[in-house]
């Protein structure tokens, strides 16, 4: 069981703060860390979905052009 008189604990540079003992802005700062922080995730998740995606598109259209090598070698080929 929790005790209600538990204080939230902040570390911050490796020294610990009571939130309760914080500033506003200091609480609001905080705030504003973690969502950027959170932000920073989000974005790093998209930009490794879109490099993934970037890759696969890449990697299609070289098979398609190396296929169509392929069948332009073969016609030329037949016409020889």
């Amino acid at each position: 069981m929790v005790n209600k008189e538990e204080k939230k604990v902040i570390n911050i540079n490796g020294k610990e703060y009571n939130s309760d003992a914080l500033t506003e802005e200091q609480r609001y700062c905080i705030m504003q860390i973690q969502q950027l922080q959170n932000k920073s995730r989000g974005i790093k998740i998209e930009l490794d979905q879109t490099n993934v995606a970037l890759n696969s598109f890449t990697n299609t259209l070289i098979a398609s052009l190396e296929e169509g090598k392929n069948i332009e070698k073969a016609g030329k080929k037949k016409a020889s």
